[in-house]
């Protein structure tokens, strides 16, 4: 599956029950979804490069701000394979 390029990154979201939220919602203005596809991409690369070290990987909470302000990774957290 991996790694995802931009297009896969979109159909991804597209395919979530919560993508509505990324647009306009209840009077609010667009999330940055381009950050998030980036986002998604470059983990993506990440996760490929070092396959044989990363056991898992957490990103909790992302946030994405309005629509052209990018994102912030409040939180994560990686595991690794072994010593």
């Amino acid at each position: 599956m991996l790694p995802i390029d931009a297009r896969d990154a979109r159909e991804m979201l597209a395919e979530l029950k919560g993508s509505v939220l990324l647009g306009e919602f209840r009077s609010g203005k667009p999330r940055d979804s381009a950050a998030l596809v980036a986002e998604m991409v470059a983990l993506s690369r990440f996760a490929m490069d070092h396959a044989d070290q990363i056991e898992s990987v957490e990103i909790n909470p992302l946030l994405l701000y309005e629509e052209g302000r990018g994102a912030l990774a409040v939180d994560a957290r990686l595991v690794t394979r072994g010593p």
